[in-house]
């Protein structure tokens, strides 16, 4: 996926999103007109399941958890991944 984020007068912004050869082939196509910056992140993973805190004793009964957070989030809405 990519988009034009902001365009001005002299640079534009694009946001792309895509497997890294294709990022290195859009660079490569885009050097010409000449790169001022780029920034590349790695993969990223999120978990699809809600996790309230990265705190949370793994000790607690199931009952006092689910009494402190409140009824469990409802994923059905969320697409695939």
């Amino acid at each position: 996926m990519s988009q034009v984020v902001d365009v001005g007068a002299e640079c534009c912004i694009i946001e792309l999103c895509a497997k890294s050869d294709r990022v290195d082939a859009f660079m490569k196509i885009a050097a010409p007109f000449g790169i001022l910056e780029a920034a590349r992140s790695g993969r990223m993973a999120m978990s699809r399941a809600a996790k309230l805190s990265l705190y949370e004793s793994h000790d607690t009964p199931a009952d006092e958890k689910e009494a402190d957070s409140g009824p469990a989030p409802d994923l059905s809405h969320l697409p695939p991944s």
